[in-house]
């Protein structure tokens, strides 16, 4: 060999040195994401992420939330640590050469293997342009440096002082309870976002970089904002992701746009004095014998007024909040409308739009949906809730949590109107309704093919592994059903109603509450209220059984052995026949394996014991062959013997921060 070059992410820079980053040799002409032991100049490869796969110079390893990955030039995933699901935060590298992920409380979730060690002749190390991934910090060179706002204020600290390509934390958590001016955007000089080349994950109908950056600011759920513009572009292109987990220095040569980066930080609170000042408190005089009664008696009398007279104030307090309340509090409602963000419609532009709500496309146990027009011609659903949730401010807040969800197979939510007692969803509307009306069997036959019926379960999949585990918090859907998928013209699924739930942080595991849901596709620990994601994934494995299978998880029209496709699958799970579920085999589903595969994941997914359901990532990997489906599956269903019961139809108010936190 004529050598070798290494472009570093990493460093151990004890005896014996490691390194970690992109390796090559001779003409370097492709790059294997590698650990290297040098000693001496000569360096000895330890590990290889895709030693069967070299990729090009402008290669990209990512670090987020949910692990390691490996894309190449043109944006194709080569290689994973396969750890979604998990809270990474960074990487490091060991005194034994191993290559580590770790979450927040330093301890590692995945780590490289040490393979047979090969020799490669020697020549000088180079680093053009490099990079590391690690916390919120400016990483070159495997070492890592804490941003610096332009006031000259520190903001973030490094995470371990003696490790500093561990990188960097803010000193002060962002909050999302802080007021407006609480917050600010440190911009990052001369670094870039590693995924700013993806532009399918900018943010839509932001084309500026002041927009984007107050987009960022009235965005809880945004950790930074990154513009980006292209040289033949007018328009730039905005992301706003929830955590900062990769940035890298410079521009790349190859790319033709410019960038600007932003991190968000919390400004510290003002500390009150340590030394307060009281004022001096002198005891009146005593009273003497004879007036004691008389003082008595006038004091008690001024108590009384003063009692009424407070009463009176507070009722009159009271009564005027009711009525801020109802008129939508004017310094929280006139604030200037954030590009990216829900639009404000008044009820006036939605009953035009709507042609006074007269075409109806369905109802829901809060309300109807109405199609709409507006005036530049999008097609709109509106949603009219019939009833009022606890207040302006919590409705407000709530719209704008889900309106920052963005994702192609979730159910875009466009705008609002929040007027007294009116409160009104505006949605894109979605040609081919809602997936109840194409997947059961009739007279006529199938109205959807084989392929159509598996690509729409790979995308309800994706959107729920999106609000699983790539929001800020965990969003749990708490009513999957066909009524809550929506079909677009061209028979995309998008997931609706996903903000009618109860937002769980990341940290609980498991909330304990009481829920309404609907019969047929609740979990078995809801007799139990103990709810998590997986209730989420039961009632996935219900619809894709329905899916696949053309029958209806409970029909009353059927013979009692067959009217629950839960008993049905535990029957034929059993027998190992389970085709037999099928209400049709097609011809196009004349690949029997195919369909006993998708039978088996559903089945997966319906595990009594929620620990051995699969988490919706994992279920997305099964459905595109990149993993196999669970060999240990156990046919034996809680609700396998008759109709599902009734949950309590009650919400709790520990649940319901708003009307929008009820399930449909």
């Amino acid at each position: 060999m004529d050598g070798w070059q290494m472009r570093v992410l990493l460093v151990y820079p004890k005896d014996p040195r490691f390194y970690c980053g992109f390796f090559c040799t001779g003409t370097c002409e492709s790059y294997f994401f590698s650990v290297v032991r040098v000693v001496g100049g000569n360096a000895s490869l330890i590990w290889s992420a895709n030693g069967r796969r070299p990729v090009q110079k402008n290669a990209v390893v990512q670090l987020t939330n949910g692990g390691l990955s490996l894309r190449d030039s043109n944006g194709t995933k080569v290689w994973s640590s396969n750890t979604t699901g998990n809270s990474i935060v960074g990487m490091n590298l060991t005194e034994a050469g191993k290559l580590v992920l770790f979450n927040n409380e330093g301890t590692g979730l995945w780590q490289s293997t040490i393979q047979n060690q090969t020799n490669t002749t020697s020549t000088n190390t180079t680093s053009q342009n490099d990079y590391c991934s690690s916390g919120d910090g400016l990483c070159s060179e495997g070492l890592c440096s804490c941003p610096v706002g332009v006031d000259g204020i520190e903001y973030f600290k490094q995470n371990q002082s003696q490790f500093a390509e561990v990188g960097c934390s803010r000193i002060t958590p962002l909050s999302c309870n802080s007021p407006l001016g609480q917050q600010q955007l440190v911009e990052v000089r001369n670094f870039t976002y590693l995924s700013i080349n993806e532009t399918t994950e900018a943010f839509p109908n932001i084309k500026d970089m002041e927009g984007c950056k107050q987009a960022c600011l009235q965005n809880c759920s945004c950790g930074g904002a990154f513009f980006r513009y292209d040289s033949d572009a007018e328009d730039g292109y905005c992301f706003m992701p929830s955590r900062v987990l990769v940035i890298r220095e410079g521009q790349t040569a190859n790319y033709t746009f410019t960038s600007t980066s932003f991190i968000k930080v919390q400004i510290p609170s003002l500390a009150p004095s340590p030394f307060p000042t009281e004022p001096e408190i002198v005891p009146p005089p005593r009273p003497k014998g004879n007036n004691l009664a008389a003082i008595a008696a006038g004091s008690g009398a001024g108590a009384f007024l003063l009692v009424c007279f407070l009463i009176f104030i507070l009722s009159m307090k009271l009564r005027k909040s009711k009525e801020e309340e109802e008129e939508g509090g004017d310094a929280y409602t006139n604030q200037v409308q954030v590009p990216g963000m829900p639009v404000r419609f008044s009820y006036e532009d939605l009953r035009r739009a709507t042609e006074e709500f007269k075409e109806r496309l369905g109802r829901g146990g809060f309300g109807s949906v109405f199609k709409g027009m507006l005036p530049d011609g999008t097609k709109i659903a509106v949603k009219r809730l019939d009833k009022m949730g606890p207040g302006m401010r919590e409705f407000l807040a709530e719209v704008e949590t889900i309106g920052s969800i963005h994702h192609f197979n979730l159910v875009r939510l466009i705008g609002f109107c929040a007027e007294k007692s009116k409160r009104l969803l505006v949605y894109e509307y979605m040609s081919n309704g809602s997936l109840d009306n194409w997947i059961f069997y009739g007279s006529q036959g199938p109205c959807l093919d084989w392929q159509t019926r598996k690509k729409i379960i790979l995308d309800i999949a994706k959107g729920l592994a999106y609000l699983h585990e790539d929001c800020r918090q965990t969003i749990v859907h708490l009513d999957i059903k066909p009524q809550n998928i929506l079909l677009d013209e061209n028979f995309n699924a998008k997931v609706s109603d996903f903000g009618l739930s109860k937002l769980i942080d990341k940290d609980e595991s498991q909330v304990l509450i009481t829920m309404r849901g609907t019969p047929g596709y609740l979990a078995p620990e809801w007799r139990e209220s103990r709810i998590t994601v997986k209730v989420d994934i039961y009632s996935f494995g219900i619809v894709l059984l329905e899916i696949v299978t053309g029958r209806r998880n409970f029909d009353r029209t059927r013979a009692e052995s067959s009217s629950h496709i839960l008993g049905l699958l535990q029957k034929k799970g059993e027998e190992e026949r389970l085709l037999d579920i099928v209400e049709i085999l097609d011809e196009d589903m004349n690949n029997r394996e195919e369909v006993e595969r998708m039978i088996k994941i559903a089945a997966w997914c319906l595990q009594d014991d929620h620990t051995r359901r699969p988490p919706m990532s994992v279920v997305v990997k099964v459905l595109e062959g990149v993993m196999e489906v669970d060999s240990n599956i156990i046919y034996k269903f809680v609700h396998a013997m008759g109709p599902p019961a009734v949950v309590n139809d009650r919400v709790s108010t520990a649940v319901e921060a708003s009307v929008l936190s009820n399930p449909r």
